[in-house]
């Protein structure tokens, strides 16, 4: 019985808290609880559809609230014309039972920015999200991120995602053989995930340098704060190796390097990663085809395992074949007898 009485006094107690919570939730109505603006100067205005008795909190150097009579709330905001939007508050707190009802207003550049950029299309592109990166060892990643930021998000780059991305820490080198790869392109920057750290200090700044058989052929600068990604388009016809280096700024924090749609024109075979060890090592010897002393194909390593045939190429066999008795038979007609001990030519007696 006592048990019984308990839960009820418990449920009356809990319908009560839920009924004072949700009549504080409709003490102050709104007709809308966000509002969006583009990258102009531009007025809006909000409705209290319920509520009187409120104190008004505003707090942002880019947006104005101001009340109207009836009811009405115009909210005013700044030009605006950067990639990242911004957002603030317009709060009313109830006198009587401070609660609060929050308006959320959001500006955005205008700029009409995709939230995904697309390969790019056409033939002969490889792109480094498909490559094997494993050779690079960046700084404080295990790993380059593919599609995948420093922090494990999406690699992101002025509001815009992409469809193909990796993304690398400064300070940090990538080097590739070219094997006759004409071209590189890249849009680079800092990835935007570092303007969600909400730091009083905006931190990612870096340098890259683009080098084609270790001569620089383009270098520049970026920051977080730049509108938009540096264009990278090297011409590397004719190279061996490229590279692509990061430099970091003022410290290395914050140095997130995203790099979208990163990708080499080809023609045959495709460039590859290597290390800056690989790259001072000498090429090796380009494999010379010779031919047969009896017969004109070209062949390497033949089965007969003869002083002649040991250069040729194993395309040789059947076509050695045909030739073995000639070109067998006079060797050994011709070679000298050799001592059993000496090893020592012995002269024949006619």
């Amino acid at each position: 019985m006592k048990l019984r009485f308990l839960f009820a006094v418990t449920l009356m107690a809990l319908q009560g808290l839920c009924f004072a919570a949700w009549a504080q939730s409709t003490e102050i109505q709104l007709s809308t609880d966000k509002l969006e603006f583009d990258g102009n100067a531009s007025t809006k205005e909000v409705k209290i559809l319920k509520g009187k008795n409120y104190m008004l909190f505003s707090a942002a150097d880019w947006m104005a609230c101001t009340e109207k009579k009836g009811g009405v709330l115009e909210i005013s905001v700044k030009p605006y014309q950067f990639f990242y939007p911004r957002e603030a508050s317009v709060i009313l707190t109830s006198k009587k039972t401070n609660y609060s009802k929050v308006l959320t207003v959001r500006q955005t550049d205008g700029l009409n920015r995709p939230a995904v950029k697309t390969k790019p299309s056409g033939s002969g592109m490889l792109f480094l999200m498909d490559m094997d990166l494993s050779k690079s060892k960046p700084f404080f990643m295990k790993e380059i991120g593919k599609n995948k930021s420093a922090d494990g998000h999406a690699v992101k780059l002025k509001g815009s995602a992409y469809e193909s991305a990796i993304e690398t820490h400064a300070p940090t080198a990538l080097h590739f053989r070219l094997n006759g790869a004409k071209r590189f392109l890249a849009e680079v920057g800092i990835d935007d995930e570092i303007m969600t750290r909400n730091e009083t200090t905006i931190h990612g700044h870096a340098s890259y340098e683009a080098l084609v058989d270790g001569k620089v052929v383009k270098q520049g600068s970026f920051n977080l704060l730049d509108p938009e990604a540096v264009q990278i388009d090297v011409n590397t016809e004719g190279g061996k190796f490229f590279t692509l280096r990061f430099l970091e700024g003022e410290s290395t924090y914050g140095d997130h390097i995203a790099l979208g749609n990163a990708r080499f024109e080809v023609n045959g075979e495709k460039p590859v990663m290597v290390t800056e060890e690989e790259m001072k090592e000498p090429e090796p010897a380009p494999v010379t085809a010779s031919a047969c002393p009896g017969c004109s194909a070209e062949c390497k390593d033949c089965a007969l395992g003869c002083k002649e045939c040991k250069a040729c190429r194993t395309n040789c066999k059947e076509t050695c074949k045909n030739c073995k008795a000639d070109r067998h038979s006079k060797a050994k007609a011709t070679a000298p007898a050799i001592h059993k001990y000496t090893k020592a030519p012995v002269k024949q007696v006619k």
